[in-house]
């Protein structure tokens, strides 16, 4: 597969900076909303490819991680007062 390469300013950035950068407009774009961001090039080995970055605090986030891969895997289901 031919992956893009990428750009000159892209390649200025380390893929933390560019993380934050995107944190930083989609909690402004999401004010009030839980966010997590997961980043993990397709060509990588399995295990420790993967870079996350959160608004919130690490416990509440890994309940929130953990709801969708139970969604993903259809484990879970929306209680029946849920808002959406």
């Amino acid at each position: 597969m031919n992956m893009p390469q990428p750009s000159p300013e892209r390649r200025a950035m380390s893929d933390a900076q560019i993380m934050q950068a995107v944190m930083s407009g989609l909690t402004k774009i999401f004010p009030g909303c839980a966010i997590a961001l997961v980043v993990a090039p397709f060509d990588a080995p399995v295990g420790g490819r993967a870079n996350w970055i959160s608004n919130g605090k690490r416990e509440e986030m890994l309940v929130l991680l953990k709801e969708v891969v139970a969604r993903f895997e259809g484990r879970a289901h929306d209680a029946p007062e849920a808002k959406q």
